[in-house]
């Protein structure tokens, strides 16, 4: 059986983003063993290509959404880098350059004040999942916690892609060691 936070947390982020179950979907019913290809097949010959169809679209369709949101982070990367860069350029004359982390890291606080303000209030505020919810018998603070890590999950890539750029900037601009990386990905 699952914590209620954890499947509380997993709930909320699934119902936000979309995403599907992937992992149940293999497994079959809580408990039960794993379905093998042969026997998961329709028993009518004919749907077979139209369950196989089906499959493929979804399959496609989920490849779709992951090289889209890779072409936004992607994207995102690029216009923060190419910013860092320049700021970088601009600051390395009067020796000022260490103050792109500080810069970064200001950014990512407004952005994460602006966006987190805003999934915020529509997470808690705005959603209609919780009236069926608050029947259940789970406890408030459960519900909460769930919420909090749903938005604090949102907040957080954000977040480490600012923070991850500009680290990147930085390092390759003063010819960091490995150990500035991995300090850059720990804070």
């Amino acid at each position: 059986m699952h914590r209620p936070f954890a499947s509380l947390a997993l709930f909320y982020v699934r119902s936000v983003y979309g995403l599907p179950d992937f992992a149940r979907r293999r497994r079959g019913p809580r408990g039960a063993a794993a379905v093998p290809a042969a026997r998961a097949a329709p028993a009518d010959p004919a749907a077979a290509p139209a369950a196989k169809r089906a499959a493929a679209k979804r399959a496609l369709k989920s490849i779709g959404v992951g090289l889209l949101f890779l072409l936004v982070a992607a994207d995102l990367a690029a216009l923060f880098g190419a910013g860092y860069a320049s700021m970088y350029a601009a600051l390395k004359p009067a020796g000022l350059q260490s103050l792109l982390l500080l810069n970064a890291a200001t950014s990512a606080s407004m952005f994460l004040f602006v966006i987190g303000f805003v999934t915020a209030i529509s997470t808690y505020y705005l959603s209609q999942a919780e009236a069926g919810l608050l029947a259940l018998p789970i406890p408030p603070r459960v519900l909460l916690g769930g919420k909090l890590a749903m938005v604090y999950l949102a907040d957080f890539a954000l977040a480490f892609l600012v923070m991850a750029v500009a680290a990147v900037v930085y390092g390759a601009n003063e010819g960091s060691p490995p150990s500035f990386y991995l300090r850059a990905f720990l804070v």
